[in-house]
């Protein structure tokens, strides 16, 4: 019986399995599990389960004002001039 370690398997080759097999193949073994944990999320987000959010932070004037609108639409004025 074989012990060797062996690269992951999988029919679509996506960002997820290209860098496993390119880490076995570097390394000579399975991922580290801080690796696998990265190339989880890679996969998660390839496969759309997993989106990234964002956040606008802005810094009030002494007035407490941050000069900016309460909807979004205000947030993309002047655009076209960038």
């Amino acid at each position: 019986m074989s012990t060797a370690p062996t690269a992951p398997t999988t029919d679509r080759p996506g960002a997820a399995h290209r860098l496993a097999t390119l880490a076995a193949d570097v390394l000579g073994g399975p991922l580290p599990v801080r690796r696998l944990y990265l190339v989880g999320g890679a996969l998660a987000f390839e496969e759309g389960r997993m989106g990234v959010d964002q956040i606008l932070g802005v810094r009030p004037g002494t007035d407490g004002d941050s000069g900016m609108t309460a909807g979004a639409s205000g947030w993309y004025e002047g655009l076209d001039r960038l």
